[in-house]
Formats: C-alpha cells, sequence, structure tokens
C-alpha cells in the first residue's frame, strides 16, 4: 500500500517551536490552541509578509534543525516503511528543499521520496496533495489540514487527520481522526486489512 505522510505537525513538531519563535519576536505569548485555521497570518493576525520572514528565519537557515520530530513518528515511519511505500509531501516552500532535507536526514527519514505541494496560504502554486496523491497511488495520506485532507478524501483517499486546534468539526467517512502515531498505526493497519 502507498502511504503519503505531511511533515509539520504530523512528523515534525512545527507548530510549538514556531510559536516560540513568534513570541520572542512580537512579544506576544500565543499557544498552539490559539491556531484556530492553518491560515497562520489570519489565527496570528499578522500580515503574511511578517510570516515569510520568520519561515525564512526558520527553514532558511539550520534553526529548523532543533525542531523535534512528533513522539514516535520516526519509529513509526521506519516500520510502516517495511510493508508500504511511503512518499513524504509537504506544503513548505520548495526553497527549504535542502534544509528539509538536511533535518529529514538527521532525522533518519531520508530514504522517502518528498515532494513539494501548492500551499494557497503562503502564495506557493503547485499541485495539490490530492493530486499528488492520485498520480503516485496513494491511498492513504496523513495530514493535519483540513482542507487537503477533504480534498484527499473527495477523491476517495483515506486520510488519517491528526487531531490539532486547526482542524475541528471535519466529517467525511473517508477521514478517521487521531491524536497520536499509535492510533494512526492502528488505523493504518484496519485500512491495510480492509483494502
Amino acid at each position: 500500500m502507498n502511504i503519503g505522510i505531511d511533515l509539520d505537525d504530523v512528523t515534525v513538531g512545527f507548530i510549538d517551536y514556531f510559536l516560540s519563535h513568534f513570541n520572542k519576536k512580537t512579544g506576544k505569548n500565543k499557544v498552539k490552541k490559539d491556531i484556530f485555521s492553518y491560515n497562520l497570518a489570519n489565527s496570528l493576525s499578522v500580515n503574511p509578509e511578517f510570516l515569510d520572514e520568520l519561515f525564512d528565519e526558520i527553514f532558511g537557515s539550520d534553526m529548523h534543525l532543533d525542531l523535534k520530530p512528533m513522539d514516535k513518528a520516526v519509529e513509526s515511519i521506519q516500520e510502516l516503511s517495511k510493508n508500504h511505500k511511503i512518499t513524504l509531501i509537504t506544503a513548505r516552500p520548495i526553497k527549504f528543499k535542502e534544509k528539509t532535507e538536511k533535518w529529514l536526514k538527521q532525522n533518519s527519514l531520508n530514504n522517502f521520496e518528498l515532494i513539494f505541494s501548492t500551499n494557497p496560504y503562503i502564495g506557493i502554486k503547485a499541485k495539490k496533495k490530492a493530486d499528488i496523491c492520485i498520480e503516485k497511488g496513494i491511498s492513504i495520506m496523513l495530514e493535519d489540514n483540513a482542507d487537503y485532507s477533504l480534498d484527499c478524501a473527495n477523491l476517495g483517499i483515506n486520510v488519517v487527520l491528526f487531531n490539532r486546534p486547526w482542524n475541528q468539526n471535519i466529517a467525511h467517512q473517508k477521514i478517521t481522526c487521531v491524536n497520536n502515531w499509535d492510533e494512526a498505526i492502528k488505523i493504518i493497519n484496519l485500512l491495510s486489512q480492509n483494502n
């Protein structure tokens, strides 16, 4: 079975690190539950250009190497790769490809294909994650973005949606919400048996 896996806040603990950096820069005290939308500019009431600067500071330098994997992400992905083809799909800007690959190598996740998708929240135009999944024959997508999840689900792709403040109240028969990697593995195993 082919499985697609998102990076930020599925594989990589991004938002807490980002908010720490954001709070230092702005003097604010934002926490994860304040992020009600995947559109960070809206959630944080800042202009997109300021966010671009912060992304450049984090991903454009070795600062991003401080990002930690989500709990059990690395070992879960390694275990899944024994029986499934894994493709990492991220909506990060492609200009951070080299830095992203460096992080993946540092965390023993560099053996998988890495694809950069569109990100309408920051003006990146590329293929949608759902279209990439169709092209690659991906039947399960692990994601934290509600819109990307619905796009995939509407094309018949099963989605394992990691529960985050910015993806609440989403319902679709092809989407299963989980709180962590242990739950995700159980759902993937169940979907694999039914496939």
